[in-house]
């Protein structure tokens, strides 16, 4: 497993959401914090970080539900371009 790599997506996911969310992402916030605190220890734990990034979608609420809006369209897709390539990753990765 490529914690590195997953630390890197999931640092992505954490700036976004604490930039441009709101307290409706506090979960998620949270949750993203326990993974990144995993991932710095020595050895991290695959099922905590598996069973964590699974609780970051359900089926509602989710960061899946999560994007950045900007009335410029060009703009709104080059800022959830990182966001979206993050999330598919760390799926991939995970799944």
């Amino acid at each position: 497993m490529n914690f590195v790599e997953l630390k890197k997506q999931f640092l992505i996911l954490y700036a976004a959401v604490k930039k441009y969310g709101d307290a409706t992402n506090n979960p998620q916030l949270r949750t993203l914090e326990q993974l990144l605190m995993e991932l710095e220890k020595e050895f991290p734990d695959i099922k905590v970080i598996e069973d964590l990034n699974h609780s970051l979608y359900p089926p509602h609420g989710g960061i899946n539900d999560f994007f950045i809006w900007d009335d410029d369209f060009d703009k709104r897709l080059e800022l959830n371009a990182p966001i979206d390539n993050a999330k598919q990753i760390t799926w991939e990765m995970l799944n």
